[in-house]
């Protein structure tokens, strides 16, 4: 991951795994650490290595300096901290996820320290770490959400940035046949799953697999038929949690609903504060024992604390909380207010809680929330949810059109998701919207319930069908590109469409991505294609790309308006 790219003469001393929540991204953190101890990794760059976890630093109220964390990494306090801080270039730190951090690490040069022996509040030591004002020449690996990479961007000097893409279809079928161990169940269950294209694509992320995996087998041994009905995230994490609590019975008792909706208020509290770790207090504000929901929810962990140790809860996997939270008995003002600050900036935290707030609100879903569960779910709410569609679209956010596209797919009705497009006039996408094979399915369904004539703009996007190796200096253009193109402009409900591949930073290496755009453009629409000179020298695969493109020229005449110039295209390059 460190290796340096020939064509920057700038070292590469920090790298960033980005990807969604359960993706694997403590995993491969873990895994680094390990195989370094073990010898298998970094052997001869780095003399000590220290795992800092960001849910353990929320819990941390003292004044720390740096020195305290590393000593943190060792219990028995007796860190060689001389012969740490000999060589800071040989010391690597790997932050575990940045993104469930409580606090900014935006800030002035004066909210710093330089000293890693300086106590300060947490949060500046650890922004300190992050920004290179402490150790400025030690290297780091940072894991995050994607929710969090704008603020961190701002924070870090000349980043790789490496996407976990999770379980490929091979690796999937491969998960299946490990988690059963029985030939017959495995190929029965991946059947299945691979017969629902919505359910398959999921489990590319690997805590859905693993839920899937986990309910199919319960379903095995109690006999009953195997469920294949799960269309969305908000489906599969709700059986997973009814599952869980119905133990033989389709109905919770009473007892335990009560338990469950105190356990869905402090999944909600730690919603809205950013709350990950629980401690007995929280617990019993809630009315809660550890004993009532140990085995179904919560794990216990002990962390020390100079000689004192203390107990800290937290949910067996982050998507639990905002998924819980949203269950949670929500009135009409608690979703306006939810809503409202999630459209405000830095409260990206708050996405996966609005997303399962569309799919709980879901007719059918609804009703067997109320009978298994005992939650009740405002369906009243549902003009709220319009109201604030419309208001985001105002804003003309791209990336917001493209989060409400993923909370129309939860709710997976036909009439809501039409009236809620109606209120978007103009589409468009940009930011790599259609990285994965699972977005371009949410937009595609959005856009077969578009019922007035709209237009669409496909602009700035750079498709990854995967992660290359850093020396290859090349990324892909997905094949996603031509499958929604295909599908956008066969809909008559597009008055206009505009193709804009201007962005600095597109990839031309592979030609097909433009070889084929003669088979999807419309001789019936307006299209648009523009390109702009960027600068480099040409190659062969990027000059079949522009030949593709004189060739469109010729064969839709009057109706495609192509602006070509003969331009220098430039190679994506992952830390420019």
């Amino acid at each position: 991951m460190f290796t340096h790219n020939l064509t920057v003469a700038i070292p590469l001393k920090t790298v960033v795994l980005q990807g969604p929540a359960g993706i694997g991204k403590t995993m491969t953190a873990r895994k680094i650490m390990l195989d370094w101890a073990v010898g298998k990794l970094y052997q001869g760059k780095f003399d000590y290595a220290f795992y800092i976890n960001c849910r353990e630093i929320n819990l941390m109220t003292e004044q720390q300096s740096l020195i305290d964390l590393i000593f943190w990494n060792c219990p028995e306090r007796n860190a060689p901290l001389e012969d740490i801080f000999a060589s800071p270039e040989r010391l690597l730190f790997i932050i575990d996820g940045l993104d469930e951090l409580k606090f900014s690490l935006e800030s002035n040069e004066e909210h710093l320290c330089f000293d890693p022996s300086q106590k300060k509040p947490v949060k500046v030591v650890l922004r300190s770490l992050v920004r290179k004002s402490i150790l400025p020449k030690s290297y780091l690996i940072i894991t995050t959400r994607p929710i969090a990479l704008e603020q961190l961007q701002k924070c870090l000097k000349y980043p790789r940035y490496i996407e976990i893409l999770g379980f490929s279809e091979k690796d999937r079928e491969e998960y299946f046949h490990k988690y059963f161990g029985n030939e017959r169940q495995a190929v029965q269950a991946f059947g299945v799953v691979k017969a629902n294209e919505m359910l398959f694509t999921m489990c590319f992320v690997p805590i859905v697999c693993w839920i899937i995996c986990t309910v199919m087998k319960q379903q095995m041994d109690r006999g009953e038929d195997l469920v294949q009905t799960s269309k969305t995230t908000t489906c599969v994490y709700m059986f997973y949690l009814t599952s869980l609590l119905r133990d033989h019975s389709p109905v919770l008792e009473r007892g335990k609903q009560k338990h469950f909706q105190n356990l869905c208020l402090l999944a909600r509290e730690g919603v809205l504060t950013r709350k990950i770790l629980f401690e007995d207090d929280d617990l019993q504000k809630h009315g809660l024992k550890e004993a009532d929901i140990r085995s179904l929810f919560l794990h216990k962990k002990l962390f020390q604390q100079d000689i004192d140790c203390q107990s800290a809860y937290s949910f067996i996997h982050l998507k639990e909380i905002p998924e819980m939270a949203g269950e949670s008995d929500c009135t009409y003002e608690d979703v306006r207010k939810l809503l409202k600050d999630f459209g405000e900036g830095g409260n990206e935290y708050l996405v996966l809680t609005v997303r399962f707030l569309f799919g709980l609100l879901n007719e059918k879903r609804k009703k067997t929330i109320e009978k298994s569960l005992g939650c009740k779910i405002c369906s009243e709410t549902k003009q709220v949810l319009l109201d604030w569609i419309e208001a985001e679209v105002a804003s003309k956010s791209c990336q917001k059109q493209s989060e409400i596209f993923c909370c129309l797919y939860e709710i997976q009705e036909e009439e809501f998701v039409g009236r809620a497009m109606d209120c978007i006039p103009e589409i468009k996408l940009y930011d790599n919207c259609l990285g994965n094979a699972f977005n371009s399915l949410v937009i595609s369904f959005c856009l077969r319930h578009c019922r007035k004539e709209q237009s669409f703009h496909l602009g700035y996007l750079l498709f990854l069908s995967r992660y290359v190796n850093p020396s290859e200096d090349t990324v892909q253009i997905s094949s996603g590109f031509l499958f929604l193109a295909k599908f956008w402009l066969s809909r008559e409900s597009f008055a206009q469409c505009e193709f804009d591949f201007s962005y600095s930073k597109m990839c031309l290496s592979v030609a097909y991505g433009y070889a084929n755009l003669s088979e999807v453009i419309s001789p019936r629409m307006s299209t648009y294609v523009n390109i702009y000179p960027l600068g480099l020298k040409i190659t062969l695969d990027q000059q079949s790309c522009l030949c593709a493109l004189e060739e469109l020229c010729k064969t839709h005449p009057t109706t495609s308006q192509v602006m070509m110039q003969r331009c220098l295209l430039r190679l994506y390059d992952p830390i420019a």
